[in-house]
């Protein structure tokens, strides 16, 4: 079977973001996928503090369960990050747990690469009241960015906007979205 791993950046554990996350989990099911949630607010990670001792050791030097949610991250076949917009931006504990992803990354002669283990397939969803969505592609962008510079080309993302609404789950916004998880399940 093979495994998602769905990391939740929003501190409401019933909110859009984990509704979105669950429609996405029953899509992955279908195609024989087992998805795990994270959800970041839980975890009370530290910030990166740019050590550098996870260059010379693979692991984080941090006492907290990030090392182990690195080590499913490489056990998992894609990765699904989901965030709220909070002042223009992702939560902080979401961004937060992307700098402690550093570990998996490595820099030389060549450039920057990752060891992501299995993981060939990422996407990012992101959330906001406003109507107008496109205010924050930007969000999505550098994620997906970030990921293609860790080597995992099949990236999918989208903005979804007006979650204020009471039946926002079954806009075309979010069914486009987890069209576009489909599409890549099914490769």
């Amino acid at each position: 079977m093979k495994k998602m791993l769905a990391v939740n950046g929003s501190p409401r554990k019933n909110g859009a973001n984990a509704q979105i996350i669950e429609k996405a989990a029953e899509l992955a099911s279908k195609y024989d996928y087992e998805t795990e949630i994270i959800n970041v607010y839980d975890l009370g990670l530290g910030g990166c503090k740019s050590c550098m001792a996870c260059k010379k050791t693979g692991k984080c030097v941090q006492k907290d369960q990030m090392n182990e949610i690195l080590d499913k991250i490489k056990e998992s076949d894609m990765l699904l990050f989901a965030t709220p917009v909070y002042f223009s931006s992702e939560t902080g504990p979401l961004k937060t747990f992307l700098d402690r992803m550093y570990p998996l990354v490595t820099e030389n002669e060549k450039g920057i690469s990752a060891d992501l283990g299995k993981v060939n397939k990422f996407s990012v969803v992101v959330t906001c009241n406003s109507p107008d969505g496109l205010l924050y592609s930007s969000i999505m962008t550098r994620y997906i960015n970030t990921m293609k510079s860790f080597g995992i080309s099949d990236s999918s993302g989208s903005v979804i906007p007006g979650v204020g609404m009471t039946d926002f789950i079954n806009s075309d916004y979010v069914e486009g979205y987890l069209n576009s998880i489909e599409f890549q399940l099914e490769m």
